[in-house]
C-alpha cells in the first residue's frame, strides 16, 4: 500500500503484515586501507501485527516510508500459515534473509552475497535439478491420476 495521509486514514484499524523500517546508508572510512565503505542500516519503527492507529500512522509518515504491507481483511485458514511464518522471520531485508538461509544450509557465513544467492538459486530454482524427463513426468502424472500425455522434447 502506498503511504500517504489520506490512504493511511482509510486503513486505520488494520494490522501490518510486515515490519515498517527506516533505512539509511552510512559511510565509514576503513582506517587500514583508507577506503570508504557504505553500510545500509535499518531501524524497526513498527513490528508486524501492529494495529494502525493515529499514533502509529504519524510514526509512519514521519519516517518517510513510501509503502507498507497490510494483512488481508478476509483472512482464511490458508493465510494463517503465511502470517505465522512472517511473525517468526527475523530478517529485515532480502540480503539478511539470503545470508540466514545460507547459514542454515552450510553452517557458516557466506564468503560474499553473490555466492549465497548462487547456492540458493541452484538448490531451489534450477530447471535442471527439477527436470523429471519423460519417464518421471509419466510416473508423476500416473500417481496424480492425470491423463495428460507428455510431449516429446526433440
Amino acid at each position: 500500500m502506498e503511504v500517504s495521509q489520506k490512504n493511511l486514514k482509510k486503513l486505520e484499524g488494520r494490522k501490518l503484515a510486515a515490519r515498517v523500517l527506516k533505512s539509511w546508508v552510512e559511510d565509514f572510512v576503513d582506517e587500514d586501507t583508507g577506503e570508504v565503505v557504505s553500510i545500509e542500516r535499518n531501524e524497526i519503527i513498527l513490528e508486524r501485527d501492529t494495529v494502525l492507529d493515529e499514533k502509529n500512522i504519524q510514526k509512519i509518515l514521519e519516517t518517510g516510508v513510501t509503502s507498507i504491507i497490510l494483512q488481508r481483511e478476509d483472512v482464511a485458514g490458508d493465510y494463517s500459515i503465511i502470517y505465522n511464518t512472517l511473525q517468526k522471520d527475523t530478517s529485515n531485508s532480502e540480503l539478511e534473509a539470503v545470508q540466514h538461509i545460507y547459514r542454515q544450509l552450510r553452517g557458516t557465513d557466506p564468503p560474499d552475497d553473490e555466492t549465497a544467492r548462487g547456492i540458493i538459486d541452484k538448490l531451489f530454482f534450477s530447471d535442471k535439478r527439477y527436470d523429471l524427463g519423460e519417464v518421471g513426468r509419466y510416473k508423476i502424472n500416473k500417481k496424480l491420476k492425470l491423463n495428460k500425455k507428455t510431449t516429446s522434447r526433440r
